[in-house]
């Protein structure tokens, strides 16, 4: 089932809610390492300023309906990763930080708007470029979280994805 561009914006807006207190969460959850803390909270920022960016799209699109109608979006992937970050803020008390970082490596890895980066051509460029930027700050999360887990011997290498 397909969603209207607005509603897709506000599932956005909610996944990149999900993901800030997520991060917020693990800053809480592994204070005790200041390094891992300093991270998460570091990407919770990131986080709550992505979200900033998709409300400032989807105000932009209300005073413009006219631009988005007719437009069709699946968002189903969008729901599943609100739903996974859920998860796991819920599990974080019950596994170690090895275990988190790799979980929110995956997470940020299938990036809900990486997902829907294939209907890019199907939107206005405006919303199209929001799409972008979401997907190279899942990237940067991704990389980062990677080297950190790197560091820490969470991963190897080879595992880790450039």
């Amino acid at each position: 089932m397909g969603e209207s561009i607005l509603s897709l914006c506000t599932l956005f807006e909610e996944v990149e809610e999900t993901m800030a207190r997520l991060y917020e969460e693990m800053a809480l959850t592994f204070a005790g390492d200041e390094e891992a803390a300093a991270l998460f909270a570091r990407l919770a920022r990131e986080e709550a300023g992505h979200k900033l960016s998709v409300q400032l799209e989807r105000r932009i699109m209300k005073q413009n309906p006219k631009m988005y109608d007719g437009r069709d979006i699946c968002a189903e992937e969008v729901k599943c990763a609100i739903r996974l970050a859920k998860e796991l803020k819920r599990d974080l008390r019950g596994i170690d930080l090895g275990e988190a970082v790799s979980r929110v490596i995956a997470l940020e890895e299938s990036g809900a708007e990486q997902h829907c980066k294939g209907a890019s051509n199907q939107l206005p460029p405006a919303l199209g470029r929001l799409l972008a930027n979401l997907h190279a700050g899942d990237r940067a999360h991704r990389e980062a979280l990677e080297k950190f887990a790197e560091k820490r011997g969470f991963m190897r290498r080879d595992k880790a994805r450039s």
